[in-house]
């Protein structure tokens, strides 16, 4: 069976459109790939805060908008935001990851998605970062 949103639209659908749109922009003319397994909104946000070394307050506000998103739609669109500012600094994210979260957010059948979700990149926000692969 396939999760239809209002318009008709199957929820995989949507979710693969918006990162599939959210990845182009951020690989837009890079070599290396922005695809990088692991890194959660938090981490690239933590990574990001941690090279900038400046905007503390402002990328705090930009994250918690995020991490508050009443749905799948209002995710989207905050995430383009922070796609724009890891792409200027060259810092990846999960997409498989992205995809999920987007494609369950809002489920009805998923009601602890959001949460889970929200918890894990809150979580690692906070964890001191490492520029591995950064």
């Amino acid at each position: 069976m396939r999760v239809l949103d209002g318009q008709g639209a199957p929820r995989d659908l949507i979710a693969e459109h918006a990162v599939l749109t959210l990845f182009g922009r951020h690989q837009q003319g890079r070599k290396r790939t922005m695809h990088v397994a692991g890194h959660t909104p938090g981490t690239a946000a933590r990574l990001l805060l941690a090279k900038t070394g400046s905007g503390e307050e402002a990328l705090e506000r930009r994250f918690g908008a995020l991490l508050t998103s009443i749905d799948s739609g209002e995710l989207a669109m905050h995430l383009r935001g922070l796609v724009t500012l890891l792409s200027r600094a060259e810092i990846g994210l999960d997409y498989d990851l992205l995809r999920a979260a987007l494609r369950t957010w809002d489920a009805p059948k998923r009601p602890n998605a959001q949460g889970r979700f929200r918890d894990r990149w809150d979580r690692d926000f906070r964890i001191e970062p490492t520029f591995k692969n950064s």
